[in-house]
């Protein structure tokens, strides 16, 4: 759902944001699979940044890093992820 331009949330909560450019995201929360954002267009997700470790909004982080985008967290969370 669009919430302004460019920002974008996923339907379901935990929700994630999408900040879109063209065809290039970066997404706040990993609550979607990284496949879910083509219906915005987005081809190439740019990094992740998780606000927190909680297993509901890091949901697809082990497949955001097999595609090797890069994800960024608190050291806090190095453990859980």
């Amino acid at each position: 759902e669009k919430v302004g331009e460019g920002v974008y949330r996923s339907k379901d909560g935990p929700h994630s944001y999408a900040l879109v450019s063209g065809e290039k995201a970066i997404l706040i929360d990993a609550s979607v699979p990284p496949d879910a954002l083509a219906e915005l267009g987005v081809n190439s997700v740019e990094a992740v940044l998780l606000t927190h470790h909680h297993r509901d909004t890091a949901a697809h982080i082990a497949e955001f890093r097999a595609k090797k985008i890069a994800v960024r967290a608190s050291k806090e969370s190095a453990d859980y992820l």
